[in-house]
């Protein structure tokens, strides 16, 4: 009996006719766009979360809009709209009004005596809010209600007393919530971002990747190919820190094309390659045009040749490349179609991979078209040493954080001496350059900046 009074009175208080003004009806059209969202997700026990957390964002957009036109509300780093974290965060998190940071925690229907708020948002900064809101989804009734919402400093001082849970969540009570919505506009309105102060970051990302780097290798590839959660086969420090790497998300998240030139030592190579982009220090070419190597290039002993657009004689002598042997070069590179600028700028290294010794010329410029960001190019050249000649087999891999983008071999067929390859990128893009033998060693060259 009380079961049908609860359910009249539920009935009677999502009556369109007498809905309070923290329920949002949403369309059919409106339904179906967050549908589709959903079954964009690839995993199908994440997908009705992703549904919820789509209707959430909806209601509430359309719920400032209504209630609270004179406030805009930005979604363009909510995390349910970015592929990489919509099915791996099951919240709104970034969402952002007045400055404020927001976190939707989607529930079916009312929330029960406990809300579960993901690790994620409590305990990594990206993703810290100034305020939770719990948003109630009537989905056969295509409704959406604004509940209740938590600061975050008031979360922070007594969340010690709460352990998480093992699946990355933290239950935390519903009676920490407060339910008046108008003191929650009230906030946006009236109060100061500042005054609930947010944490910072106090991991070094990189250096954290580092540490873990060998393990990553490992379990990364795992995440792709099954539907086991995450938090079964990583740790939290682990998935705290491939949550803070968007790169590694969406590496996880991307199926992965075959190599054409596999390596028996390195299955996954594009992820062996995007570590490294992401944990090695750089070589910054852009300096070369500055007719300065920085210090790293130093210290790998970079030798800087002079201007192509110089009429300066190239030193004969065991420092730098002979002038006829950098002419061969351009010989070669002029009759495979590639043009050179009279600004780039060329510098290379001697080095010895297994027991092959080669030598490695990179040359770079700079250049903007109209109405395009400028951009830079990196050409690579391998060839061998003085006196030597590169075994046929010898291969180059150039990738960036998005996958390998060149994969190379020297082959009889091709008739040439040198090696080469040339890629474009923008000047925030890195590329790291592989070279890989005959006999199986390989050589990954410190990433290479502008």
């Amino acid at each position: 009996m009380m079961y049908e009074a609860g359910t009249a009175l539920m009935e009677r208080f999502l009556d369109p006719e007498i809905l309070p003004e923290s329920v949002i009806s949403l369309g059919p059209a409106t339904m179906e766009q967050a549908m589709a969202r959903s079954r964009s997700i690839s995993h199908p026990d994440r997908q009705w979360q992703t549904y919820l957390n789509t209707l959430a964002l909806f209601g509430v957009a359309q719920w400032f809009a209504q209630r609270a036109g004179d406030i805009s509300l930005n979604q363009g780093q909510a995390s349910i709209l970015l592929p990489s974290y919509a099915s791996v965060i099951p919240a709104v998190c970034n969402l952002v009004a007045k400055g404020f940071k927001l976190c939707l925690i989607a529930t079916t229907s009312q929330p029960d005596e406990v809300v579960e708020i993901p690790r994620a948002a409590i305990d990594l900064p990206d993703f810290i809010p100034h305020f939770y809101v719990v948003v109630a989804i009537y989905e056969e009734q295509a409704q959406v209600m604004l509940h209740s919402f938590l600061r975050y400093d008031q979360l922070a001082s007594r969340i010690a007393t709460i352990p998480p849970d093992e699946d990355w969540t933290y239950p935390i009570p519903l009676n920490w919530f407060d339910p008046n919505i108008d003191r929650f506009l009230l906030y946006l309105r009236c109060a100061d971002p500042g005054a609930i102060a947010l944490p910072e970051p106090v991991i070094d990302l990189r250096t954290a990747l580092a540490t873990l780097q060998t393990e990553l290798l490992h379990l990364l590839p795992q995440l792709q190919v099954n539907d086991r959660p995450w938090w079964q086969t990583l740790t939290w420090e682990q998935g705290s820190v491939v949550l803070s790497t968007p790169p590694l998300l969406n590496w996880i998240l991307t199926p992965q094309s075959p190599s054409p030139l596999p390596t028996a030592d390195s299955p996954h190579p594009h992820l062996s390659d995007l570590l490294q982009l992401l944990t090695r220090p750089l070589i910054n070419v852009g300096n070369w045009l500055q007719d300065q190597l920085d210090d790293l290039a130093q210290q790998l002993s970079w030798v800087l040749l002079p201007p192509l657009s110089s009429q300066m004689r190239l030193k004969e002598s065991g420092d730098t490349m002979p002038r006829d042997e950098f002419e061969a070069i351009v010989t070669q590179l002029q009759r495979q179609g590639v043009t050179l600028l009279p600004d780039a700028r060329a510098a290379f290294s001697n080095l010895v991979i297994g027991t092959i010794p080669v030598r490695l010329c990179v040359i770079t410029a700079t250049f903007q078209e109209a109405g395009q960001p400028p951009e830079w190019s990196l050409l690579v050249v391998v060839g061998p040493a003085p006196g030597n000649h590169l075994p046929y087999g010898t291969r180059l891999r150039i990738s960036d954080t998005t996958g390998i983008l060149v994969q190379r071999s020297l082959t009889p067929v091709q008739g040439e001496e040198y090696l080469f390859s040339e890629i474009f990128g923008t000047l925030d893009e890195t590329f790291l350059v592989t070279i890989t033998v005959p006999d199986g060693a390989s050589l990954s060259l410190p990433p290479f900046s502008w």
